[in-house]
């Protein structure tokens, strides 16, 4: 095997470094001149190409001494191995080594190959875009953009190809890892995003395939004010129908079918973990909860009425189906909740018999406990909301929004510490969460008190989600009591955009702070930043839910579901 004397990393960055001597620092100009031979190969570059590259202003003499004395400075200070690499052939100059290694020039090559484990150490390679944050000066930005672009251009199509490839876990995480790097630079980019949804799907993860496609579509509407395309909509709607199996995924595509209604900005309120979700039921009515649950992660008026269609249609096949009872009883919770339903409290007393039911023929699935513990919360049944969430936990304690829920409610009741001790476990199980785990990070911080670190975090979460309303209206309270109230009057106009519901009343009446006090401060930022004391004509009305559900101990008897 060829030891290698010299590596130069040029995409991520720019590192040279030796086997004997490691790293090697050096200056933007000799950066430039090592980056560009190293990239060129053995074609060379003339002194005249350098020369107008990377010293373009001032006379041809005066850029070929500054050539010559880069040169120089350059012999003296790399090791020797590296030293004899740089060779000087008349006019012409060349950086090679039987022993040395530019890892742009291998990205490409494995990247042109037929095997697949040599498309993986490609992608293994792309740590990147080309020379990020090297500046040499302008005629050198404008040749490295241009080498960038082509670059991420094949890292892109690399991705594409191994999304057709089965795949093992290992393949798939470094397939994954390369389609989020390259997104961080392109975030809009729709054949990135259908890669990374084919891999996840690919790799038995179902759950976050579906998050790809809101991720993709919050992207879209945040940057360039659109939907998804049509390619990219009927996929997601295909992919919750595909066979999934260990060793990949095969998608058969189907033209006649319709692509999912356009979406919000608003994020999926809530994620079913399908790895439990999979019940003793007719195949009909597993396939209608499925597509439920796509639109249902939609979160528009109308895909929620749509997901309600389908969560119906499961039932129909199996009215004693626990899973699909409580999700249709999400349906209408989240009619109340956004002021999507001409009779709230309609919505609410749903919601409530839904959760009864679920919890009746099945209490070995977390949704319903879930579903459950968000209703005891908005009555003001703090103690029986934490039970209900606390045992949804125990049911899948590896799952993010088990933890999120749980946080939500810890820190509308007081217990701050223990609502940041779970929000941060639903982060570290999912980093990607577009929004709402921020947002109860949020609340807590700003429960707490600790204002400029709930300042930094809600911010974040307005930025990853700009349709959320929660956190534009927490952030805004947050903004007036550090008397950036010009900031918070924005703000919130723009809660108020996304949750006609929310006013004055609302936050002195309906949100579930335990403590009084802490809906009153509430309250009166929200009255600095300008919001109306009542929602009146322009929305729903205000109107605090009244439930008749029953703690989860008695619920009913568990049977199966």
């Amino acid at each position: 095997m060829l030891t290698v004397g010299w590596r130069l990393e040029l995409l991520g960055g720019f590192r040279l470094s030796s086997t004997n001597a490691g790293a090697v620092s050096l200056g933007r100009k000799p950066q430039a001149l090592i980056a560009y031979l190293g990239t060129v190969g053995e074609r060379g570059a003339s002194r005249a190409q350098l020369v107008s590259l990377i010293w373009p202003h001032g006379s041809e003499a005066e850029g070929r001494n500054a050539l010559r004395q880069c040169l120089h400075l350059l012999r003296r200070r790399l090791p020797r191995k590296l030293a004899e690499s740089l060779v000087a052939e008349g006019e012409r100059l060349f950086l090679r080594h039987p022993s040395g290694f530019v890892d742009a020039n291998s990205f490409e090559r494995l990247a042109a190959a037929q095997r697949v484990d040599l498309l993986l150490d490609a992608a293994a390679l792309y740590a990147g875009d080309l020379l990020d944050g090297v500046d040499a000066g302008e005629e050198f930005e404008r040749w490295a953009r241009a080498e960038r672009e082509r670059l991420r251009d094949i890292a892109h199509r690399l991705v594409e190809r191994l999304s057709e490839f089965p795949a093992s876990p290992h393949a798939a995480d470094l397939a994954c890892a390369l389609a989020r790097r390259l997104l961080i630079r392109d975030p809009v980019h729709e054949g990135c995003y259908r890669a990374l949804m084919r891999l996840y799907l690919g790799a038995g993860r179902r759950g976050e395939a579906l998050r790809v496609y809101d991720e993709c579509r919050q992207a879209l509407r945040t940057e360039l004010g659109v939907a998804p395309s049509s390619e990219t909509a009927a996929l997601a709607t295909v992919l919750l129908s595909a066979p999934v199996t260990g060793s990949g995924l095969t998608v058969k595509r189907d033209p006649a079918r319709d692509p999912p209604a356009e979406a919000s900005n608003l994020p999926r309120p809530l994620s079913v973990p399908l790895d439990l979700a999979r019940p003793p039921c007719s195949p009909l009515s597993y396939d209608h909860l499925l597509r439920g649950w796509q639109l249902f992660a939609l979160s528009t008026a109308e895909s929620n009425r749509q997901a309600r269609e389908e969560f119906l249609l499961a039932l129909r096949e199996d009215p004693n189906y626990a899973h699909a009872l409580a999700m249709v009883g999400w349906t209408h919770w989240f009619d109340w909740l956004w002021g999507w339903s001409a009779d709230l409290q309609r919505s609410a007393d749903d919601a409530t018999e839904y959760a009864r039911r679920a919890l009746r023929y099945n209490r070995s699935h977390p949704s319903p406990h879930m579903l459950h513990g968000k209703i005891l919360l908005w009555t003001m049944r703090h103690d029986q909301s934490l039970e209900a969430l606390r045992r949804a936990l125990q049911m899948a304690p590896d799952y993010a929004y088990s933890h999120f829920n749980l946080a939500d409610a810890l820190a509308f009741s007081g217990v701050y510490d223990e609502a940041l001790v779970h929000i941060h476990q639903a982060l570290a199980l999912n980093p990607n969460e577009q929004g709402m785990f921020l947002t109860i990070e949020g609340l807590a911080l700003y429960l707490l008190r600790e204002l400029d670190a709930a300042r930094n975090v809600l911010t974040s979460a307005v930025a990853r989600n700009p349709g959320y309303a929660w956190s534009h209206g927490l952030l805004c309270a947050t903004l007036v009591e550090l008397q950036r109230t010009d900031e918070a009057r924005q703000l919130a106009v723009d809660a108020r955009r996304s949750n006609r519901r929310f006013c004055v009343e609302f936050a002195r009446t309906v949100v579930p702070l335990r403590d009084p006090a802490q809906r009153e401060r509430l309250a009166r930022a929200w009255s600095m930043a300008g919001m109306p004391i009542r929602s009146g004509a322009a929305g729903a009305p205000v109107v605090p839910v009244r439930a008749s559900l029953p703690p989860a101990a008695s619920a009913g008897t568990a049977d199966a579901g």
